[in-house]
This record gives C-alpha cells, structure tokens and sequence, in this order.
C-alpha cells in the first residue's frame, strides 16, 4: 500500500476511497433508519446464518449469495475493496508502521482451517443438526426490512474488543490481515468459491523474479513464485488488491481471464510455514480449549471475537511452550529467552500467560456449569409452562438451579440470562420470593428488557401487589408495545387487557 518513498500507491488511493465510501452507505443505512423507523434489514453477513438456523433469507443472505457468485467469476473484490473489518486492519496496518513496526503474516496450516470449521458452524451446522434430529426445515420465509436494526449487532464494549483484539492485536502479532485468514468465516467462503474464478493476476511477459510484487502483497502471497511456476497467483488468499500490479516495474502482471486457479496445475511447496507440525497440533488444541471457554460468556462474546481471541491464545500458547524448549524465543523482535535465560521481558510475559490460563480455566468451569443447566432446562422444556411438575422434574429444577448459581456465585460478571432462567426455575418450585429477586436483578443489569420487567408484573399480579404490578407492565408495554395485549386483566389502568394470570 506504501512504497518506498512513503506514499500511497495508485490502487491503494481508490480502495481508501472505496472503503470510505462504504463506511458513508453504513452511516446512510443507519440515518434512514432513525428517520424512518424501518430500513432495509442489516446486511452484516452473520444475518446470512438465519437461513439455515431459522429458514428466514434475510437481506444479508442474497447479499452474500450474490457475493459469493461474484467472487466465482471475478475472484476476491470485496474482501479488499468493501469489508469493514479489511479496512480496520489496514487502518492499524498504517497505525503500526507510523510507530516503525512493519507486520509480517506468520503462515501456519492449523490455523488456515479455522475459518473454514467457523463457516460451517455458522452457515451449515443447524441444517446437519436438523437432518441427524430428524427435524423438518422449517418454512422459508423472506425479510427484507427491520425496524430493529441494531438487534443483530454488537454494542460498544464488543466493537473496542474488536477494534483491540481483531485489529492491532493479530495484525501486531500475526501480521497484515491476519483476521481475514485465520478468523473470518465469510472469507473462507470467498476463498472457496475463488479457486472457480476466471479473473486472475495473471504474468503477460517475462519475470525477473525481483519479489518486488511479493513485498507489495498485503496478505502474504508468494506472488514471484506462483507466476513463474503457474503464470498466475493461484492462491485464493489472492484478495485482487492489485498491489503486486503496481509493483511490478516490468508492468507484466495484470488482472486478466483465463483458466481457474483448479486447472493451474499443483501449487506444492508454494507456500513456507512458521509453525513445526508438532506446533501445529498445539494450534489447534489452544485455539479449541480457548474457543469453548470463551465463545458466548456471560453474553458477551460473539463469534467472531471468540475466534479472534482464540487465534491469538493459541499463538500465545505456543510461544509459551517454546520458552520452556528453546533457549532463544522472540515475539516481534523483542527477545524472551536468550542464552537459556529468560529476560524481563519474557519474565513479564511467563506472568501474563499464568494469568491468562488461571483465567481460561475459570471460564471452563463456568461454561461447564452453564452447559450442564442448559441441559436440565431443555429436558425441562424451558421456556414453555406447564400446569404441573413430577418430583423428577422437580429434581432437574433444583439441578438446573445449583448449576446457575454457581455461575452467579463464582462468574467474573453477572447476567440478565442467567437470572431470567433462575426466575423461571423459581416459579417452577414455587420460590415467589426467588422469582422476584432474580427478575429484579436482571432489570437491574439491563433495563430495557421488556420481558423481565412483564414478568416481574405477573409475580406481583400473582402475589396481589397490584399497584406495583401495573407499574412493572407500563414499563413493558412502553419497552415492547406488542406485550399490551397480554396483559393481564384488572392489572392496572391505562396498562391493557389480555390473557388471565396462570
């Protein structure tokens, strides 16, 4: 992206201004949003999942169908020219490089398949759950528009985790656009559907092999290499930047059609890792331990900064084995170990990774208790009521309870889950007094949520604190309109009519 002389290169100069321009149609989809109260749904490419969780096609969904047989005929536009995240690395790319740190992408064949694990997870894994249940697809159905635009999409304490840890975190340490090769399941996709694509870097003249194009690469392909053997950069890491282009001072590389990349002959020893094979296995098992240790805590990491931070954790992890086998280990120049002794620094770093696995074997102990009361709870039916409970189901209540509570007791944070379903075990076992303080509790972590506070209604209903009850369903009724209509009758004026109280 910068040359030599520290300016920004021609293709370079129209991707920024593609990006920015991509950046404005994000801040235009969110002002018609405010102004009109319905837009278009989101087209973040995680809502493309709901199809095959929930058979809703959703804008995202053709978005991303039409990306995907874009990217089969013309190769990896968007990727470079129109991904936010592309673009926030970049960003910490220049960042790191005005404080004299040049990133460099550490290659390894573990973490080249995350993505991919990641991409049928999101996109195919409820399918296959369904077909091995026996579960029918449920009916399609189109959603185009939302008036709840943000429900999808992370609050501000995921967007800085994001920005630290998916951005200047792996780009620091695993180099330029690392994100894009070890985390983002839609480039894997991408990837795929690019060794189909007839629009390639392509060699129209004789090379010299300088490597010019290769230094130029943003995301680490051995572009002199593969040209001189298959007359193209076959690699699907290829993301069309046209960086290698305008390198070239023998102007021989352009974007060009021809034969795919499946038809350019075998690509062996094109690529060189960083990573022994024994280290690869380490990868893969730091990132998995990781992965189910964080994914979905406390509510508050989602998929993709779970498969972030996993990455990073597994680098981490086998720098650390290395300490105790090498006698010299380094990260980014700053050495650990030297001569068999480690320095302060690779003293400071021993400290942090102690505390980082006394911290991941406390999130295991919590995502243990919270999977075994998901367990309960499914067995149970939640969230649906019945009349009646038999002693057994009495008994997985009271389990179901003791593991949640050992999450609210010993977790780090507390959550409105946890609390919702500590509430509903409560009336289940005919704890009205628990049933209150966890709903309470759960309005107090988050106030808008429309259902703790309709509940919290039907218990004071149900204990005949009538006036506090109307209260709780007002605040409901304002936070979800929808919920007037089940209110319960003689629960207040001005509130709404509905159903009786169970």
């Amino acid at each position: 992206m910068v040359n030599k002389e520290g300016t920004l290169s021609r293709p370079a100069r129209w991707r920024i201004a593609s990006l920015l321009f991509v950046h404005l149609l994000i801040a235009a989809h969110i002002i018609h949003w405010r102004l009109a109260g319905t837009t278009l749904a989101s087209i973040q490419l995680s809502d493309a999942g709901r199809f095959a969780a929930e058979g809703v096609a959703t804008a995202a969904f053709f978005f991303f169908a039409s990306l995907l047989v874009i990217t089969a005929i013309f190769g990896r536009f968007f990727c470079a020219w129109g991904c936010h995240m592309l673009a926030l690395q970049e960003l910490c790319r220049l960042l790191l490089r005005r404080l004299g740190i040049r990133p460099q992408l550490l290659r390894s064949r573990a973490l080249w398949l995350v993505p991919f694990g990641a991409a049928f997870y999101a996109f195919f894994q409820p399918a296959v759950e369904r077909l091995w249940q026996g579960v029918p697809f449920p009916a399609a159905t189109v959603a185009l528009t939302s008036d709840q635009l943000w429900a999808h999409l992370p609050g501000a304490a995921e967007g800085i985790a994001a920005v630290l840890i998916g951005g200047l975190m792996m780009v620091y340490l695993l180099g330029s656009l690392s994100f894009c090769k070890y985390v983002c399941p839609y480039g894997a996709l991408f990837a795929s559907a690019d060794n189909l694509a007839l629009g390639r870097i392509r060699l129209s003249g004789d090379c010299d092999g300088c490597a010019k194009c290769t230094a130029a690469c943003t995301t680490g392909v051995r572009v002199h290499e593969e040209v001189l053997r298959l007359g193209m950069v076959a690699n699907s890491g290829c993301m069309r930047c046209l960086e290698c282009v305008s390198a070239c001072s023998r102007d021989v590389l352009h974007y060009r059609f021809g034969r795919p990349a499946l038809l350019a002959g075998s690509r062996a020893g094109l690529t060189r890792y960083g990573f022994s094979r024994g280290e690869e296995g380490l990868l893969l098992l730091f990132f998995g331990t990781t992965f189910v240790a964080v994914h979905g805590i406390y509510d508050a990491i989602p998929l993709l900064l779970a498969l972030a931070a996993s990455t990073l954790v597994a680098y981490l992890g086998v720098v650390a084995v290395r300490l105790v086998r090498l006698p010299f280990v380094s990260v980014r120049g700053t050495a650990l170990r030297a001569s068999g002794r480690l320095s302060y620094a690779g003293m400071a770093f021993s400290v942090a990774v102690a505390v980082l696995v006394l911290l991941l074997a406390h999130s295991l102990l919590i995502q243990f208790h919270n999977w075994r009361a998901g367990s309960e709870l499914d067995a149970l039916g939640f969230p649906r009521v019945q009349a009646t409970y038999s002693s057994d189901e009495q008994q997985r209540a009271q389990a179901a309870a003791a593991h949640l509570g050992f999450c609210t007791d010993y977790g780090l944070v507390d959550t409105v889950d946890w609390n919702m379903k500590l509430a509903w075990l409560a009336r289940l076992l005919a704890q009205p007094q628990l049933v209150e303080k966890h709903l309470r509790r759960a309005i107090t972590l988050d106030p808008t949520q429309a259902a703790a506070h309709f509940n919290l209604g039907k218990e004071l209903a149900r204990q005949e604190r009538r006036a506090e009850a109307a209260e709780a369903f007002r605040e409901a009724v304002r936070l979800a309109p929808a919920l007037r209509e089940h209110v319960p009758t003689g629960s207040g004026r001005g509130v709404g009519a509905g159903v009786g109280v169970r």
